[in-house]
């Protein structure tokens, strides 16, 4: 099956977005340190998805290791 498309995210939806990455990184109790260095970026880029002003560009891998979902993530399912 090919991939879900979706809209294209306006500045609000990108903040919601880092606010759920956030969510469920410190829900399953991992420092930004550890995501970091499990998606190979730094803090800052980390951070910088958290903030809303970057996306990661493996949102599946990102997902996966802060324990959620791509649908949790977009708030489609709770987190």
């Amino acid at each position: 099956m090919g991939k879900k498309h979706r809209a294209p995210m306006t500045q609000q939806d990108r903040t919601a977005l880092g606010a759920r990455i956030r969510a469920a990184r410190t829900r399953c109790n991992m420092a930004a340190e550890d995501a970091a260095r499990h998606m190979g970026v730094s803090v800052s880029t980390l951070y910088s998805w958290e903030e809303g002003s970057h996306m990661p560009r493996d949102m599946s891998r990102l997902a996966s290791i802060i324990g959620t979902t791509v649908g949790g993530l977009h708030g489609e399912v709770p987190l």
